[in-house]
């Protein structure tokens, strides 16, 4: 790959693996390019950007020690890129992302 984007890249272009790279995998594990004057290692996840509350819990909504194995979950209030809702089809927005299973918590 360093090969293909060395040839067709921009000089000093980066690949940065990112959790999903979608509307939430970016913004939870994010990556400041610029900030620490280094280049990140390669596969390496940052830290969520402001506004993000990530939390780990088990499968009844309790936040778990750092290191085991559990649901990815967003506290309430999202910050204000967060989606809340899908125009049109709230029910499957609701659906998709399950949003009420760990209401409260």
């Amino acid at each position: 790959m360093g090969e293909l984007l060395d040839k067709y890249g921009a000089p000093g272009a980066l690949v940065i693996d990112n959790y999903w790279s979608t509307e939430l995998g970016s913004p939870i594990t994010s990556i400041a390019l610029g900030v620490s004057g280094e280049p990140p290692n390669p596969g390496a996840a940052g830290f969520p950007l402001p506004g993000m509350d990530v939390r780990v819990v088990d499968d009844e909504g309790k936040e778990i020690k750092r290191g085991r194995q559990g649901n990815i979950v967003l506290k309430a209030r999202l910050c204000a890129t967060g989606f809340r809702t899908c125009w049109n089809d709230e029910a499957g927005f609701e659906k998709v992302h399950n949003l009420s299973r760990y209401r409260g918590n």
